[in-house]
């Protein structure tokens, strides 16, 4: 029995079996591969509030949560890439005049292809592209890394002072933030300006309060992962805690400072002032300030002046120091809360048993930071938006054609074997109907999906670098925006095509048919399905230039002509791209099933993805999107 066994294994790995085998031992490889890779960024956070970023993992700063959402991606990614270079084997053999190994066995093709993604992918520099662009799509996907910056920019920017003001137990931090506001105004700053340095101060003290002193608001298995980090903010948190303070008092007894508070009868700094007494102030420090002397003549006026530049020069650089650790240490603040999802959970339920301030007591502040974070959970809404158009195009794909193939073969029926309905019905095979359709259906769905993410990926980082230009009218389109678009979207539609021409030959048991053709008619045929390809370019431009319609704010009325446009563009050029393929002729049916093919997916997906994306930028808005210019 054993060596019958033994027999049946040996005549598996020597036939289609051992490769079957080793392409599933390539791709294991791959995915074991691309955790460790995934986990470095394509972009990693920069400034130097970020610094400490460097002694963590990706897991750790977005969370385990998104970290596993983008390995996923990227591994999904990967496998296609390998899965499209075993498919090829048949083709590139039969290229370079190999007909005899153009077939799916033998192990060595599938462990090279395995080895190609691992090794030669991260390693050439041409070919690393391709491997930072998978790698990048699949971190924006899951937005990487930029929900993190959302947590990280609603914490920084949150009006610290107004959320501690009803807080009882956070008294010294608000009289904090009065008496640095009001020294400022005092010394010549205008209000806005001084509130935000202000806040700056608290807010650098509050969150070293929150991290760097946390040990009693988090969990201790979870804070002690970070104590080397704290071990190296927590010497600069200090020093800054201390300028603040050295620094209030030296503002205090300028002569400036004196006279204005004794004028207006403010014996404490920290209390709270009307609105009207701030403008009496500013009027006061910038009259006092006009009549300082430009070039003062005595000893005591020259120290003087020299006292008074260097304190509001001690200011501003001590106000963007604390900036900085302000979103430093909400950085931290935000990690800690990804990852310690328990306490996280008992702070945003007003539960907490641990707390900063008494340790007995609910806090409402961090229960509305922690609330506040929960708000940014989507940085990159054209991700979602993209995917839940692949899905809904994909269905709306698959009903009509399939509709469409059974009326043409009914008819067909009808018209050849008989006139009688019951007999075309009967004729008519609903079974291959559905599966040609399902064909159809899922090869555009990969091509289409593929090209319009790489589409969407791009233009997410041109409009991060500042080089996009946002579309306006069809009269001025910016062609600059789309040649890195048509270049990487039609190699990513290239794929599905290739893969669904070699799965046609293999479905429909025509395998030697592929084998006996000429390498210059392969090759022929290969560019042919790459212009097909063009098509999904258009689509990927077309949802690119939806996203801008949108972020614009564009009247409905206007954003469903545009989609109507461009989904007839995307349409027109399917035409284009059949018509000068000599394999389709106007009459064929192959022509028409595609184009109905093609025109159902690109109607029902772009009004999807204008839809999910509208409502997803209703909830997450990108402020960074230059405005289209109105003229």
């Amino acid at each position: 029995m054993a060596e019958g066994e033994i027999q049946k294994a040996a005549t598996f790995l020597g036939e289609q079996g051992s490769f079957a085998l080793s392409f599933a031992v390539g791709a294991v490889v791959i995915a074991l591969y691309s955790r460790k890779r995934i986990a470095e960024f394509t972009r990693p956070p920069k400034g130097e509030e970020y610094d400490f970023t460097k002694m963590l993992t990706m897991g750790d700063i977005v969370g385990h949560s998104i970290f596993y959402k983008s390995y996923v991606f990227y591994t999904v990614f990967l496998e296609f890439l390998y899965f499209f270079i075993c498919t090829s084997k048949p083709l590139v053999l039969l290229i370079v005049s190999d007909p005899s190994g153009a077939t799916f066995e033998g192990s060595a093709w599938p462990l090279g292809a395995a080895l190609l993604v691992v090794g030669l992918l991260p390693s050439v520099p041409a070919i690393a592209e391709i491997e930072m662009m998978l790698r990048g799509l699949a971190q924006r996907v899951a937005s990487i890394p930029g929900e993190f910056y959302d947590r990280v920019t609603r914490l920084s920017r949150s009006e610290i002072e107004q959320l501690v003001s009803f807080a009882p137990d956070y008294k010294p931090e608000i009289r904090s933030f009065r008496r640095v506001h009001t020294l400022l105004i005092s010394v010549g700053f205008a209000d806005d300006d001084a509130k935000l340095m202000a806040r700056s101060c608290v807010a650098a003290r509050l969150f070293s309060q929150w991290t760097i002193d946390g040990g009693r608001i988090w969990s201790s298995e979870e804070f002690d992962k970070y104590k080397d980090i704290i071990s190296v903010l927590r010497p600069k948190t200090e020093l800054l805690n201390s300028e603040i303070e050295t620094l209030t008092t030296a503002t205090l007894r300028l002569p400036l400072t004196t006279s204005i508070l004794s004028k207006f009868g403010i014996t404490d700094a920290s209390a709270e002032i009307t609105p009207e007494l701030v403008e009496k102030i500013i009027i006061e420090a910038d009259s006092q300030i006009k009549a300082m002397p430009e070039n003062p003549a005595t000893e005591p006026e020259v120290k003087a002046a020299q006292t008074f530049e260097a304190t509001v020069k001690r200011w501003k650089t001590l106000a963007m120091e604390c900036d900085v650790s302000a979103k430093r240490l909400s950085a931290l603040f935000a990690i800690l809360a990804r990852n310690d999802r328990e306490t996280a959970m008992q702070i945003r339920r007003g539960r907490a048993a641990v707390v900063a301030i008494g340790g007995r007591k609910p806090d409402p502040v961090l229960t509305a930071l922690v609330q506040m974070m929960d708000e940014s959970t989507s940085a990159y809404p054209w991700s979602n938006a993209g995917m839940v158009a692949v899905i809904v195009g994909f269905v709306g794909c698959l009903v009509p054609l399939c509709l469409y193939l059974y009326a043409v073969d009914y008819g067909f029926h009808a018209a050849q074997l008989s006139t009688d309905w019951v007999h075309a019905f009967a004729s008519t095979d609903a079974t291959s109907t559905i599966q040609d359709a399902l064909y159809t259906s899922l090869t555009l769905a990969f091509m289409f999906s593929m090209a319009s993410m790489v589409a969407l990926f791009l233009r997410s980082l041109k409009i991060e670098e500042g080089t996009w230009v946002p579309f306006s009218r069809f009269r001025r389109i910016p062609v600059s925006n789309y040649v890195a678009i048509i270049w990487w979207s039609s190699l990513a539609a290239f794929m599905p095509l290739v893969i669904s021409y070699i799965g046609y030959y293999y479905k429909a048991g025509r395998v030697a048919d592929l084998a006996v053709l000429q390498p210059s008619a392969l090759v022929e045929t290969l560019i042919y399905r790459y212009i097909l390809g063009f098509s999904a370019v258009t689509f990927g431009i077309a949802v690119c230039i939806l996203a801008d319609i949108v972020d614009a704010k564009t009247e409905l009325k206007h954003v469903g002509s545009v989609s109507l446009r461009v989904a007839l563009a995307v349409i027109f050029i399917e035409f284009l791209c059949l018509i000068v393929n000599p394999l389709y002729s106007l009459e064929s049916r192959p022509f028409w099933h595609n184009m109905v093919a093609v025109a159902c997916y690109a109607v029902v997906a772009l009004i999807t993805f204008q839809i999910s994306y509208t409502a997803n930028k209703e909830v997450f808005p990108n402020p960074t999107l230059p405005q289209p210019d109105p003229t």
